[in-house]
């Protein structure tokens, strides 16, 4: 009899850290995985988002925290110059 609980509490035991491995080495690393996937995937659309906003020659305040600042593509800001030349040399 002593011999059947103590093989049923070994059995319980080997059960209990294969399901723990089983969590460490497989579950845990796929929705790590996954969440990684997720926040590039958050990141990403941010970015195409700004990029096109700004492309559009508006100007994008960017916020975080307590601090602002806003950004306008580099193209913008050539093409501004190009235009206040012109007008220069037109005067």
């Amino acid at each position: 009899m002593k011999k059947k609980i103590v093989i049923i509490i070994l059995s319980i035991v080997v059960i209990l850290l294969a399901l723990a491995l089983v969590n460490v080495f497989i579950i845990k690393p796929a929705i790590e995985e996954k969440r990684v996937a997720l926040i590039n995937e958050g990141i990403s659309y941010a970015v195409v988002t700004i990029m096109q906003q700004v492309s559009t020659c508006e100007v994008m305040p960017l916020t975080f925290q307590n601090q602002t600042i806003e950004i306008v593509a580099v193209e913008c800001l050539q093409q501004q110059i190009d235009i206040e030349e012109g007008g220069n040399k037109t005067k």
